[in-house]
This record gives C-alpha cells, structure tokens and sequence, in this order.
C-alpha cells in the first residue's frame, strides 16, 4: 500500500511539473498578445475570463489534497487550458491585441 501511495505521489510530482510547464508557456503566449488595441472589447473580455478560469484551475489545483478532488482539478485546468489557448490563437489569426496597461 505505502509503495503504491508513494508511486502516485511520484507520478503526481511528475504531473505537476508537466502542468507548470504548460502554464508559463501559455502565460507566455497570452503576454504576446498586446500592442495594438482592439475593436472588440467583448473579445477582450473572454480572453481575460477564460486566463483567470485558467489560473484559478491551477490555484485549486495546487490546495487539493483529495485525490478525487485532485482529478476534477486536473480535468479543470486541461478544460480551463484548452479554452484560454483557443482565444490566444483566434487573436493571433484575426490581428487582435490588447491594449497596453
């Protein structure tokens, strides 16, 4: 049994890791949208709510000690992810840029 927890705990680590990896690179890649600004706003606004989902998917992520709890957030951040990258990529075909701050 503790050989088994501690498998699942490596593979976790391991997971994690993965998950962390795939968040800087998206952050990235949502900071590379900007410089223009758009004309719609609506658009923006997705694109800032689908990257907070996103980040909270992976804040939940990070407090779960549950392993059920721990699959739903992974399924969350995997869905949460996908969403974010899909407006990254419709910004980048139609030229759309946020703002500067």
């Amino acid at each position: 049994m503790k050989g088994n927890i501690m498998g699942l705990l490596g593979n976790l680590t391991v997971g994690i890791s993965s998950i962390k990896n795939r968040a800087e690179k998206f952050i990235n890649l949502g900071q590379a949208v900007g410089k223009a600004v758009d004309d719609r706003p609506g658009f923006l606004k997705q694109v800032d709510q689908a990257h907070r989902e996103w980040r909270i998917a992976l804040n939940n992520f990070n407090y779960a000690v549950d392993p059920d709890l721990i699959d739903y957030y992974i399924y969350n951040i995997e869905a949460a992810e996908k969403r974010y990258v899909y407006f990254i990529k419709q910004a980048r075909k139609e030229n759309i840029y946020a703002p500067e701050v």
